[in-house]
C-alpha cells in the first residue's frame, strides 16, 4: 500500500513519505473493512475497537485524532481508497459529508473502469492489427449477402 497523494493543512506536518510500500497486513482491520465495500469513520481514534489495535497503533504514531476511509472498487476489485484524517482535533464527519465522499468515490471508480477499458480497447486493435498486417495474403469480409466489408 501506498499513499499516492497527499494534502495538508499548512500547520501539518506531511506523512506521505511514511505511508510507502506498505504491507497491507498491517492493517488487518482495516483491509477487512474496506474489501467488504465498507466506510470506515472513526471519530475517536483513542477509542477503536480491539480488532483495530494495529491500525490505532500507526493512527496515534501519526497524530491522527479522527479519520474516515472509503473504499474504491473497479472490476469488483478493491484498487485503493481516500482517507481523509483530522490531527489537530477530534472529528465527527457529518453523514451527508460521507455520502458525498462515497459518490465520489463512485465518480473516480467509474473513470478508472473507463479507462481500463479503453486501454484493453487500444491493445486489442494494435494486436488485431499486427496479425493482419503480417499475414502474407489479402484476406477479404463479406457479410451474409455478399456485401464486401473489409479487407
Amino acid at each position: 500500500m501506498s499513499n499516492t497523494f497527499e494534502w495538508c493543512a499548512g500547520d501539518v506536518s506531511p506523512q506521505i513519505d511514511n505511508l510507502q510500500n506498505l504491507p497491507v497486513d498491517i492493517f488487518p482491520w482495516w483491509m477487512k473493512k474496506l474489501k467488504q465495500g465498507e466506510t470506515i469513520d472513526v471519530p475517536r481514534v483513542c477509542e477503536m475497537p480491539a480488532e483495530a489495535e494495529a491500525e490505532k497503533n500507526i493512527l496515534q504514531e501519526q497524530g491522527i485524532q479522527s479519520i474516515l476511509v472509503t473504499p474504491i472498487y473497479t472490476d469488483n476489485q478493491l484498487f485503493g481508497f481516500l482517507g481523509l484524517d483530522s490531527v489537530a482535533r477530534e472529528r465527527t464527519w457529518l453523514k451527508d459529508e460521507i455520502q458525498y465522499l462515497q459518490v465520489l468515490m463512485g465518480i473516480v471508480m467509474n473513470t478508472i473502469t473507463r479507462q481500463r477499458a479503453e486501454e484493453d480497447l487500444r491493445m486489442s486493435e494494435a494486436r488485431n492489427r499486427a496479425f493482419l498486417d503480417a499475414i502474407p495474403d489479402l484476406i477479404f469480409r463479406i457479410d451474409e449477402d455478399g456485401t464486401f466489408l473489409d479487407f
